[in-house]
């Protein structure tokens, strides 16, 4: 898991996982949190809004979810 403090397409932070090699079907999962992410670069984008309010151990629990996710698609 990556982490942005935001770029030229994003203002905000974000968290990212790209799972590789992409293969396309993944994006069939839905993500207890995120959204697939498939222009330019291919993974799970987490908006830091969805994690701000919440305490640290609430958000590694819930940042686990889209980690987990590309482990299983990782070949």
């Amino acid at each position: 898991m990556w982490v942005s403090l935001g770029d030229d397409d994003y203002e905000s932070p974000y968290l990212y996982v790209n799972p590789y090699p992409f293969d396309e079907k993944m994006v069939d999962q839905s993500l207890a949190i995120g959204k697939w992410h498939t222009t330019g670069w291919k993974g799970i984008k987490v908006e830091w809004i969805e994690l701000a309010d919440n305490i640290e151990q609430e958000i590694s629990s819930r940042i686990y979810a889209p980690f987990l996710v590309a482990k299983r698609n990782f070949r």
